[in-house]
């Protein structure tokens, strides 16, 4: 009876034990599950909040690629704008597509990018429209020197004209004095309506050139504003989307390319003024 007890016992003592070790496994498998799934979830989110920056960051550096080329654009037209003709000048167009590219970084950008594009575009738009004002003379001088050169090629023909009508009047009417002094006249009074148009048309082209000229300098003065202020712009967006910049070495190319530019610039003066100069000589020659 005694060991009839002793086994009922252990038994019992066993499957009590097989009760707690399975109720420990059941609530460390919940413990495990639970863990499981609060990972899962962490990482769903993660890779939700990743994929977000990427997008982010994708979109982003579309909208900045098209802003700096934007930029440039501009930049490009500002630089051509004293030779453009105004009665054909649509801005819209021109900075149209630097106004819609800015739009797109004021939605993606960080508000420091949003405030240096912002104060970009104000600049150039400041550049654009003190530049009409100086350009607006320029354009009637071109008005004025194209009308001469039209004025001086019909006196020209008209020369050409008369002289065929003087040699036909020598070879045909020699006796006809009265006939040949008025084409004479007339030939003579050519001449001093292609010299005036010649000296109009020279001393027009010599004040646009002159006019041009200005512009190019006080426009290079303004882009070196601009140019500090791009190179600003560049380096946040290149941190915006973790690119190693180094604003000082940016700023030091800019200042060498800037040089480069005024160089060419005094070039180019030295023989727009030797051009002036052999203008002037033939003008004074009262060459036709």
């Amino acid at each position: 009876m005694a060991a009839a007890r002793r086994t009922k016992q252990e038994l019992t003592a066993s499957e009590s034990r097989m009760r707690t070790e399975l109720g420990h496994a059941a609530n460390q498998a919940s413990i495990e599950r639970d863990q499981s799934r609060e990972q899962a979830n962490l990482d769903r989110k993660h890779d939700a909040t990743e994929a977000h920056k990427e997008r982010i960051t994708t979109a982003r550096r579309s909208s900045y690629l098209d802003a700096v080329a934007e930029l440039v654009k501009t930049q490009v037209f500002l630089g051509g704008l004293a030779k453009r003709d105004l009665t054909k000048l649509d801005i819209s167009s021109e900075i149209g597509g630097l106004l819609i590219a800015l739009a797109k970084v004021g939605i993606l950008g960080e508000m420091k990018t949003i405030r240096q594009s912002r104060t970009l575009f104000g600049l150039l738009n400041q550049i654009l429209f003190r530049g009409l004002a100086k350009v607006m003379p320029l354009a009637s001088l071109s008005n004025s020197a194209s009308l001469h050169d039209e004025l001086y090629a019909s006196t020209q023909l008209e020369i050409k004209r008369i002289l065929a009508a003087m040699t036909h009047h020598n070879e045909t009417l020699k006796n006809d004095h009265l006939g040949f002094d008025a084409l004479q006249r007339s030939f003579e009074a050519q001449q001093t309506a292609a010299k005036h148009h010649h000296a109009e048309s020279v001393r027009a082209n010599l004040a646009l050139a002159d006019g041009q000229k200005e512009y190019g300098f006080e426009l290079m003065k303004e882009m070196k504003v601009v140019a500090i202020q791009l190179d600003e712009l560049i380096y946040s967006i290149r941190s915006e989307l973790d690119l190693e910049t180094d604003l000082d070495e940016l700023k030091k190319l800019t200042s060498i390319a800037q040089a480069q530019a005024e160089e060419a610039l005094k070039e180019l003066l030295v023989k727009v003024d030797a051009m002036r100069m052999s203008a002037d000589l033939k003008n004074g020659a009262g060459s036709v």
